[in-house]
């Protein structure tokens, strides 16, 4: 087995997942915890990973997602798009817990078309993990009229979603109802794989970097 390197930390508002890397970033074992919304994240991150410090000593940590906002551990500024992978990792929040070296990810700010602002850090990728696997998804979005959300951003992506066939949506009440008694068969018809295409990862980056980006991005 590889030598461990770091700890890697996906910690959003209700769970903590955590990674045990090795130098080149594979995956040698996996914890998990509490949210970032609980209080006391220094206590509680290093309970998590006792086990690990018995075994490896005490290794860096490198923290994304609601850990880095005004109900996480620290709060740490949005960095505005279009940003390079070395300007996110520049802009960690780095610090010390405990004798450990801890730096934790900004999240990601840009304005679309009309100019309202959107945000980004991290919890909605895990909806990848879901399709991966095959295993069923029911989201019910929020709705402006209903005083749940600013705009119906998320009407238009849950049926964007429904179109692709990746994810099931129920669009009022009694909608949900009949789709949760049927859950078991609501299995995503699409199934993606661990990595997404080339061509998508290449515009994606382009993007985030402020590049011109190709037409015919594959869905």
């Amino acid at each position: 087995m590889s030598e461990a390197a770091f700890i890697a930390g996906d910690w959003g508002t209700s769970r903590l997942r955590l990674y045990l890397c090795d130098p080149a970033g594979n995956v040698l074992a996996r914890g998990a915890g509490e949210g970032a919304s609980v209080p006391d994240c220094a206590g509680r991150f290093a309970a998590a990973i006792v086990g690990w410090d018995k075994a490896h000593g005490f290794l860096p940590a490198v923290l994304a997602g609601m850990v880095g906002s005004s109900i996480g551990w620290r709060e740490v500024p949005y960095l505005k798009c279009p940003a390079r992978p070395e300007a996110i990792a520049a802009s960690a929040l780095r610090f010390e817990s405990q004798g450990r070296a801890i730096a934790i990810l900004p999240g990601l700010s840009c304005r679309g078309k009309t100019g309202a602002p959107d945000v980004l850090r991290g919890e909605e990728t895990q909806i990848l993990g879901a399709l991966e696997m095959g295993r069923p998804l029911l989201v019910m979005p929020r709705r402006a009229a209903l005083g749940e959300h600013r705009n119906d951003h998320q009407l238009a992506t849950a049926r964007r979603f429904a179109e692709l066939g990746s994810v099931s949506a129920a669009f009022d009440e009694a909608e949900l109802h009949a789709k949760l008694d049927t859950l078991d068969r609501l299995a995503a018809r699409n199934r993606i794989g661990r990595y997404a295409p080339g061509p998508f990862i290449a515009a994606l980056r382009a993007f985030i970097a402020g590049e011109p980006v190709a037409d015919g991005i594959p869905q």
